[in-house]
């Protein structure tokens, strides 16, 4: 039982409102938030907090069979919170939307929290529109800002939806959220360990006497092998410490298996790829995908002989009975040419265009010429020996005749791959680090820089870990700090305005909606500031989630990059010691296709943009004073080539001057 702040008694903490299409994620998001238990230091500062967040109602499972009408009326009466489960099928529902509409004729739209699967909010294209009619009319102050699991995963969705529930701080819930996890795997590997001691007793005490025993202990340690992946893999879909992450999948016309072409970008986290409807463009860092025009060229994608970027990554091309396609990469204005062999000879002699994705399969024979002769392969296991020591993986049967492999030669990885299970094996680490299961007869493909592995038309990203860098040496000085007087280049005319980027481009105005609600306050992402980085691109800094990079030319967001505590990332240095008002970020400046940010605990994070993602994460040095509490900083200036900083700490005199490590 639950009651609101006016004391009106609820029998359930929440109504789930969905579409029959969208029912596994409705039962998915009912099962969590059920089995979900509040952490105890958090009910300790307020209790009045339940343990458990039960019963929430799901009409499928709730309804009595009485008139339906009425059943769905008293069980959103009883329901403190309305979780809209948000698709463009959710958008054209009757009755989603008269859920959503008996809400707001309450008075109650702010306990409404749409739960985004797919589609857009207030999208300009109808298909594309994932709120029913009633969210939509909501502007302004009631304007309400939907949780996308398509931007920070399902299970940092959830926390996010229980958080907002109980207005606490979601980045409190999910750094919680992980060490709970941390600890279930901790105890999970103690679990197998026990278990291997107690199989490997039994087999020293009863190794000669019984044959079935023999056969029994096998499968057991087969079984305990199978766990022990299982608990270095935890989930391939949703793992932060996995080599590679899934990061999303190539979506075309929605078929599972149907691809045809797929080339990368040469320098920046984009795909380009065909099937059998056209040709798309699909961004890895936002997953957001864009079709590629053909002028409803019917044989556009039939007999492809060439696709991909060219090799400055300025244009695509593609070659088919259709004709010949360029496209501009930025804009994707096309170019239309009629099928000419001559034109297709001289094109190919004056453009370099990358046309394939990385190295296919080779053998082992050949694998143990590059790698030393340390691989063998017997009975369905892969061996691997390094100074005596070996490591191995089951790989049950082959999907093909013999043994599939992969070597991915920028970070020397192999990957070996088996009938539903696929074995990365890391020559520095002379161990397998991570395992792919439920894949059948899928295409395994690293790209040519080998940062992204493909399965199908999954996308999985190698986890590239920051570097920390702390103890810098530093000067100090006595004085006042100076305003900054450095400024970002603005050739765009940039202006924001209710978190919203408007620029000027080419003579067009043009702007992006950043973020689609305006409130401030705990938890609530905000635009801080906006910076032009050379070659057309915009990027937002965001108060308390995702700093964003777009595309200036045609405004597609490229990609998002882990920011500060806000978004599941760890406090560090002096962070863990201010207060929730006390964090923000102070400084961002953009120097040579690098994104440098500082926030108020004195960590300084500099981003590849190009890449986008986290590069290096420095800890501003300051000088420590027994008895005495450090304040945030409040003045930072960084050089001009990036190769120093000065800042200073709020009531403090002191001026700190340091060297940074070079970005070369």
């Amino acid at each position: 039982m639950d009651t609101t702040p006016q004391n009106k008694p609820y029998e359930y903490f929440a109504f789930i409102s969905y579409k029959r299409e969208d029912e596994k994620w409705a039962k998915w998001l009912q099962k969590k938030l059920e089995s979900y238990s509040l952490p105890t230091a958090i009910r300790k500062e307020k209790p009045e907090l339940p343990n458990k967040i039960r019963p929430v109602f799901r009409d499928q499972s709730e309804l009595s069979g009485g008139n339906l009408k009425a059943e769905i009326e008293k069980g959103l009466n009883s329901s403190k919170h309305l979780i809209v489960i948000c698709s463009p099928r959710s958008a054209k529902s009757p009755w989603v939307s008269k859920e959503v509409q008996h809400f707001i004729d309450q008075g109650r739209e702010n306990y409404i929290i749409p739960f985004i699967i797919g589609g857009t909010p207030n999208a300009s294209i109808p298909e594309d529109e994932c709120f029913p009619e009633g969210l939509c009319q909501l502007t302004g102050e009631k304007e309400i800002l939907g949780i996308n699991i398509n931007e920070m995963g399902r299970d940092a969705a959830a926390i996010k939806v229980i958080a907002r529930m109980f207005n606490l701080r979601f980045d409190a819930l999910w750094q919680r959220h992980e060490k709970e996890k941390r600890r279930r795997n901790l105890v999970t590997t103690v679990s197998i360990m026990a278990l291997m001691l107690v199989a490997i007793t039994i087999s020293l005490i009863f190794w000669n006497k019984n044959s079935t025993i023999k056969r029994q202990n096998e499968q057991l340690t087969s079984l305990i092998k199978s766990l022990e992946e299982e608990n270095k893999t935890v989930s391939q879909l949703h793992s932060n410490s996995d080599r590679y992450i899934y990061t999303g999948s190539l979506r075309g016309n929605e078929s599972r298996n149907f691809l045809l072409n797929v080339s990368y970008h040469p320098t920046e986290p984009i795909i380009v790829f065909s099937d059998d409807w056209g040709y798309w463009v699909h961004y890895i860092r936002s997953n957001v995908e864009v079709m590629l025009s053909t002028n409803d060229e019917p044989e556009s994608v039939m007999n492809i002989s060439i696709f991909g970027y060219t090799n400055d990554g300025k244009k695509i091309f593609a070659c088919s009975w259709g004709g010949i396609f360029e496209w501009d990469a930025e804009d994707f204005q096309l170019k239309h040419y009629d099928f000419d062999g001559n034109f297709i000879d001289s094109l190919l002699e004056s453009t370099d265009i990358i046309n394939d994705e990385g190295p296919g399969y080779i053998d082992l024979d050949s694998l143990n010429r590059i790698c030393g002769n340390i691989f063998r392969y017997e009975n369905n296991i892969v061996i691997a020996t390094h100074n005596r020591k070996e490591v191995s993986a089951e790989l049950h049967d082959s999907i093909w005749p013999g043994l599939q492999i992969l070597y991915n030669r920028p970070f020397n990885e192999v990957l070996f791959l088996g009938n539903g299970r696929a074995a990365l094996y890391d020559e520095n680490e002379h161990d397998f680090v991570q395992f792919f299961k439920g894949y059948y007869d899928s295409d395994f493909v690293f790209s040519p820089s080998g940062e992204y592995l493909r399965i199908g038309k999954d996308i999985f990203t190698r986890n590239i870990r920051p570097d920390t860098i702390s103890h810098l040496p530093y000067k100090t000085v006595i004085g006042c700090p100076k305003n900054p007087s450095d400024k970002n280049p603005d050739p765009l005319n940039i202006r924001t305005g209710d978190n919203t980027i408007y620029y000027n481009f080419e003579s067009h105005p043009r702007k992006i909606e950043v973020i689609r609600n305006s409130s401030m306050g705990n938890g609530q992402e905000y635009l801080k500031e906006v910076l032009y980085c050379p070659h057309n691109k915009i990027i937002a800094i965001v108060e308390q989630g995702k700093h964003r990079i777009y595309n200036a030319k045609n405004g597609v967001m490229l990609g998002a990059m882990d920011s500060y505590v806000w978004d599941g990332n760890e406090s560090m240095g002096h962070e863990l010691d201010l207060s929730h008002g006390e964090s923000v970020l102070v400084s961002a400046k953009v120097i040579d296709k690098k994104l440098y940010v500082v926030s108020s605990g004195g960590i300084l994070r500099i981003y590849d943009i190009d890449k986008i993602q986290l590069q290096r994460v420095v800890e501003l040095p300051y000088r420590i004073t027994p008895g005495e509490r450090l304040g945030a900083i409040e003045y930072c200036e960084i050089s001009d080539d990036g190769s120093s900083i000065r800042y200073s700490f709020c009531d403090e005199s002191t001026i700190y001057s340091c060297e940074l490590p070079s970005q070369r």
